[in-house]
């Protein structure tokens, strides 16, 4: 997993030439914790296809702010430089996974 800061943004998610699943996340979120382990499990499934990361919004203000992130977790699927999907808070694994694959 990616740890994506406001210097390797652009580098991992915006010029990438894969698609790439970020999930928006905060140390004290309990919802972030629990979710850990889905966002994990779907990386081991999808690596092949789909880069993975997390953007820390506490460390990376200027991230949270230009992506309009309310709500933690939140996921963006990008491509080609471009957010092309969002969810926001407790999701489940295939509807993540389901997602993911629309956009691919």
């Amino acid at each position: 997993m990616l740890k994506l800061t406001e210097l390797n943004f652009r580098q991992e998610v915006i010029d990438s030439d894969v698609p790439v699943m970020i999930e928006f996340y905060s140390r004290h979120c309990g919802k972030c914790a629990m979710m850990e382990e889905v966002v994990d499990s779907l990386e081991e499934r999808l690596s092949r296809r789909v880069k993975f990361g997390r953007v820390d919004i506490d460390e990376c203000k200027r991230l949270e702010a230009e992506y309009e992130i309310e709500i933690v977790p939140t996921y963006m699927v990008f491509k080609k430089g471009m957010a092309i999907a969002c969810m926001i808070g407790v999701v489940n694994e295939e509807t993540i996974k389901d997602r993911i694959e629309e956009m691919l």
